[in-house]
């Protein structure tokens, strides 16, 4: 019976020596090889490894397919970007209006509320003089004296009678000068009220632009990744590099972009010969008209008016050149919201324009589509450096780049992409006229 009792602790003894053995050997091995103790997959292993089965099963014209989605998705992401951050620079335009008006109807509001006191003192001197020579009653008098008691006053033929025709006439002034007071005040609140509305669709837009830009990344990031290994799985299914499909992919897209610029431009010559039509034969050499506002932004289809048309420069100027130099010593600097420069910490697309053209004594306002209104219109076809150029979505202009002549262009094109010179991109949404502004 002893043996049979000691038995089952001895059994226990030996399974607890092997247990506490085999978490010494797990601790050790965990210690000695660490990477054993970080096994587990993280969840960009898991999606990464979950895309390549998921391409292993497709066919290489599914993979063509998805290529190609790929970067389309990537695209329309920046373009959302692009729009967000536009939006955002015209709403802080209309804030600023806002924001000037506002404090010109306070002052004017002020001017007239002061007018009105100066005018009540003044008349109610006038009743007092009448009172000392004995012309009226101190009962008489009391609404001239009151803040609120000009309407009252009017109601007193009685009162007029005794002031005579001099008191009749400042009265009537007075009571014009507190119409006048009542009407600014109204307009000052309404001006107010116009203000808080501007601010906070700037701060709407600013909400807008950060989720917009946020995605916009986010999307390329995982753009590039599904690609990486669709790319990979093509090369394996046709037999050959990763690099050479990359090189098949770009001449694909360079010709897709060939395509769609000759499209673009030919559009861009029609567009010019019904203006030229419309206009009577307007001037052919400049295919467009001075602007300052004279043409109104908005959608994919910007036509100027059909007008006469004063001669067009030449392009290139000394002011376009200036400018196209200026740009060009701020390449590197990142891609900001509203950015104007250094103290921003960079530019964004028509805040680099519009420093680049300041700089040659031209003042733009800071908004792609704002700037549209601005100098002449050229057909695509006849940009010369230092021409704007404009991209729309069809229903707003959402980006702004200058010309350096051919297909080169200067621009702040995204966020993550730094000022640089690059070929122009997106030929299926540029506008069909240019900007010339020198």
């Amino acid at each position: 019976m002893a043996l049979r009792t000691r038995r089952p602790h001895r059994m226990a003894g030996r399974r607890r020596g092997s247990l506490a053995g085999l978490a010494a050997m797990m601790a050790t091995l965990g210690l000695l090889v660490p990477g054993l103790a970080q096994a587990t997959p993280s969840q960009d292993d898991i999606d990464q490894a979950q895309a390549a089965a998921d391409a292993a099963k497709m066919s290489v014209a599914q993979i063509e397919v998805e290529l190609a989605s790929a970067t389309s998705q990537a695209q329309q992401a920046t373009q959302a970007a692009q729009v967000a951050a536009e939006d955002l620079n015209q709403s802080k335009i209309e804030l600023e209006e806002a924001t000037a008006t506002a404090t010109q109807a306070k002052a004017d509001a002020e001017k007239a509320q002061s007018d009105y006191e100066a005018g009540k003192k003044e008349l109610a001197s006038v009743a007092q003089t009448a009172y000392r020579e004995g012309g009226s009653s101190l009962d008489a008098l009391t609404p001239y004296l009151e803040s609120d008691g000009l309407s009252q006053v009017e109601l007193k033929q009685s009162t007029l009678e005794t002031f005579g025709s001099a008191a009749d006439a400042k009265m009537q002034r007075v009571a014009a000068l507190e119409q006048v007071a009542r009407i600014m005040s109204d307009a000052a609140d309404k001006a107010q009220a116009a203000q808080e509305a501007a601010t906070a669709e700037v701060q709407t837009r600013t909400d807008a632009a950060q989720s917009a830009a946020e995605s916009a990344v986010s999307l390329q990031t995982q753009t590039q990744e599904r690609r990486q290994v669709l790319v990979n799985e093509l090369a394996k299914r046709e037999n050959t590099t990763a690099d050479l499909i990359e090189q098949r992919e770009s001449a694909l897209e360079a010709q897709r972009q060939a395509a769609a610029k000759a499209e673009a431009e030919r559009a861009a010559a029609e567009v010019a010969q019904q203006q030229a039509a419309a206009a009577g034969g307007g001037s052919s050499s400049g295919g467009g008209s001075t602007g300052g506002g004279g043409n109104t932004g908005g959608g994919g289809g910007y036509v100027p008016d059909p007008e006469p048309v004063t001669p067009v420069p030449s392009g290139g100027g000394s002011a376009a050149q200036g400018a196209i130099a200026w740009a060009k010593s701020q390449i590197g600097w990142p891609y900001v919201w509203a950015g104007e420069g250094p103290s921003d910490g960079g530019y964004d697309c028509s805040g680099l324009v519009m420093m680049a053209y300041r700089s040659q004594g031209i003042y733009l306002p800071h908004s792609s589509a704002a700037q549209y209104n601005y100098g002449y219109k050229v057909p695509l076809s006849q940009r010369q450096p230092g021409d704007l150029l404009f991209w729309s979505n069809g229903s707003s202009i959402y980006h702004v780049a200058m010309s350096l002549g051919g297909d080169s262009i200067i621009e702040a094109q995204i966020e993550g992409v730094p000022v640089g010179i690059h070929s122009i991109w997106g030929w299926g949404q540029l506008m069909p006229y240019v900007v010339r502004l020198a």
